[in-house]
């Protein structure tokens, strides 16, 4: 391949004599740089150029804690100034993203910033895909202080999913233009970086015989123990309520553990969803549902039964749903399965779509539900096929 050869059209100005591509061509400090200006018009690559050295002019020589600062210094200032305006929950999971960022970086993270390239970003990047394949991933209780209340917070050290690789590289690529802005680095090298592929999660929607009778065994095993305990705490009786409202109600789980009585007004029909101390998803602080008549009673049967404030004192019924399910040799689902089991039946029915969104919380006006549940489940979409008996008989009447 032959080398690339130059010719100088101006200061700091060079042709690539193949491509005619202009580039700039510089010296800071010590070190020469050359960045392409990508473009062959000479005319676009002067302005890029002076784009280009108007940002090395921002540059803070007087200051040596700038030029000097470190990644892991760096990533606290942009964390310090984002977590102002974000959510208690969504500051943790940030906090989890910074440690497995530097705990990713040689020495913890006392890199230089001024010294970061392309080659140090994808060095991190298959460092932290690496760990993905291992499951380097352990967990850690934090406390905070939100609105003069003590919140216990359980966080994820390490990343487990692309999700998470995916996250890390976003709080990477957003601390590193803070670094770019002041003239610290030329470009930011992890914006070149392509985002890994999530993986998808197979969405098991439970049929309703299948929702009725892991319901129904929940039940069936709180009879006949007695006190409902399995397993020394768990309380499928109160398992069981966790999971037949999340099927009636198509909440979110955090929107649902965090319910107390006094957000229930049986006389006007109506819930009120706040999310706690995290608020709700999309920055919402609460919304109002209706409460159609499987979920007004369900409400009613336990609130003759309620010992406390809180509706629910179990925060998730995952266990119960597993060892339900493996008794009665069903396939598992998740919780979150229950959400679409809801969306997927109310659809089914003929639920007004744009209603429907509203009722389990998203502002497209049904957008996304119309895109993740067209397929509905593939057994009613052979019972509705069955009904398009109509024909037309094309045969020409008899004596016509």
């Amino acid at each position: 391949m032959p080398s690339q050869v130059l010719v100088a059209v101006a200061e700091n100005l060079y042709r690539d004599e193949s491509s005619q591509i202009y580039y700039a061509v510089f010296k800071r400090g010590a070190r020469q740089f050359k960045r392409s200006l990508k473009t062959t018009d000479r005319g676009i690559a002067k302005s890029r150029l002076r784009e280009l050295l108007d940002r090395l002019d921002r540059s803070l020589p007087g200051a040596p804690e700038q030029r000097n600062m470190l990644l892991a210094e760096l990533l606290v200032e942009w964390f310090n100034l984002w977590k102002e305006t974000a959510k208690p929950k969504t500051v943790l999971r940030r906090e989890g993203n910074v440690r497995n960022i530097l705990r990713a970086f040689p020495n913890g993270g006392a890199v230089v910033v001024r010294s970061i390239n392309e080659a140090t970003a994808k060095d991190w990047y298959r460092r932290r895909q690496a760990e993905l394949g291992r499951g380097a991933v352990t967990y850690e209780e934090r406390i905070i202080e939100w609105q003069g209340k003590k919140v216990k917070r359980r966080i994820r050290i390490g990343a487990s999913s692309t999700r998470s690789l995916n996250m890390e590289l976003e709080v990477l690529g957003k601390a590193i233009d803070l670094a770019v802005e002041r003239g610290i680095l030329l470009d930011n090298p992890f914006r070149k970086l392509k985002r890994a592929k999530a993986e998808k999660t197979e969405m098991r929607i439970p049929t309703r015989h299948e929702f009725s009778r892991v319901v129904g065994e929940l039940r069936k095993t709180q009879d006949e123990t007695g006190d409902g305990r399995v397993g020394g705490n768990h309380l499928p009786g109160r398992a069981a309520d966790l999971l037949e409202f999340l099927g009636y109600s198509g909440l979110r789980l955090m929107e649902v553990v965090t319910l107390h009585w006094g957000d229930v007004d049986f006389e006007a029909g109506r819930l009120r969803v706040h999310g706690g101390d995290q608020g709700l998803k999309g920055g919402e602080w609460e919304r109002h549902i209706i409460l159609y008549p499987a979920l007004k009673s369900l409400l009613e049967r336990m609130k003759n039964h309620a010992s406390g404030a809180k509706i629910f004192q179990v925060r998730d019924c995952r266990n119960a749903i597993n060892k339900a399910c493996t008794r009665l040799k069903i396939k598992p689902f998740r919780q979150h399965d229950l959400r679409h089991f809801f969306v997927s039946n109310a659809l089914e029915l003929g639920v007004d779509v744009k209603a429907l969104a509203s009722f389990v919380g998203h502002k497209d006006g049904g957008k996304l539900l119309l895109d993740r549940y067209a397929h509905l489940r593939d057994t009613h979409a052979e019972v509705q096929a069955a009904k398009l008996t109509f024909f037309v008989d094309a045969s020409p009447p008899i004596g016509g």
